[in-house]
This record gives structure tokens, sequence and C-alpha cells, in this order.
């Protein structure tokens, strides 16, 4: 009876040969289930370093591109666009100014808000603080410090 379905000559080659299959089952459920990304996860999977892994960097982006564009640098899916044309692609990007040298959006802002954030070469800007000019004027029952900060945003 076991014969027919093996050429071994003992029963233990049918249980060998259904456990090679079980192996192998098993093997290619452990190897899919990692690449199942939902948008549940999307976020705690791009914190903690799937945009990066190599093994997950395609499926991140085909499903994430979102959060691992959010989280900038390598984990990045699209490269920062090089243009002649400095213009603002995004409509509200006057109100996002903000957000131009911040780690988050510095990336996405750089492509999108290339007039507003200074960023005409496709690279995000960075936040340069400098003190324009300090004056202190004191009198004899009151003491007056005026100083003055600007933020520039340099490509």
């Amino acid at each position: 009876m076991f014969q027919s379905y093996c050429t071994c000559p003992n029963k233990h080659c049918v249980l060998k040969k259904l456990n090679m299959k079980l192996i192998i089952v098993f093997i290619a459920l452990f190897i899919t289930i990692p690449l199942q990304v939902n948008a549940t996860n999307c976020i705690e999977m791009a914190v903690t370093g799937y945009c990066t892994d190599t093994m997950y960097r395609t499926t991140m982006c085909t499903s994430c591109a979102a959060e691992c564009n959010a989280l900038g640098g390598n984990s990045s899916c699209t490269e920062p666009v090089k243009t002649s044309e400095c213009v603002d692609i995004a409509k509200n990007c006057a109100s996002l100014k903000f957000l131009c040298t911040n780690k988050v959006y510095a990336n996405l802002l750089a492509q999108k808000c290339m007039s507003t954030c200074n960023t005409c070469n496709g690279q995000p800007a960075s936040a340069i603080t400098t003190t324009v000019g300090t004056t202190k004027a004191s009198n004899n029952s009151s003491s007056t410090t005026n100083s003055v900060s600007t933020t520039t945003t340099t490509p």
C-alpha cells in the first residue's frame, strides 16, 4: 500500500515526503508573512527601520511610502528632484513654512515647497539661527534687554 506512493521499500518513506512538504509550506509562510503590510502598522514599521531594511524596502515603499518619506534621509522612498524651475508644487506651502527645517517633513517639503523653503536644488533645508543684534539699556530703577533673532533656511 505505501509502496505505490514512493520508491522507498518501507513505510517511513511516505512520512519523510509528507514532512518535507510541511516544511516547505511553513518556510513559504514565514517568508511571505513579513511582506504583508497594512496601514495600521505602517508608522510602527517605518519608525522601527523597515524602510531602510533591504528585505522590506520595496514592500514598504509600495505600501507605506508616506510614512517612509516622512522619516526622510535614507528612509525616503523618493529621491529629491533637482529642477531649474523653483516653484511651489503644493498649494499650502506658505502655511507649512515653519516645517521646512523639521526633520520629519524636510525631505517632502524640499520637493513640494521649493520656493517657500528655499530648496530649489531639491535638498532639505537646514536651520541656522543667528542673533542679529542685542541692545541693553538700563536706568537706575529698571533694566531692559532687546534682542532680535532670525532663522534662515539654506539648501
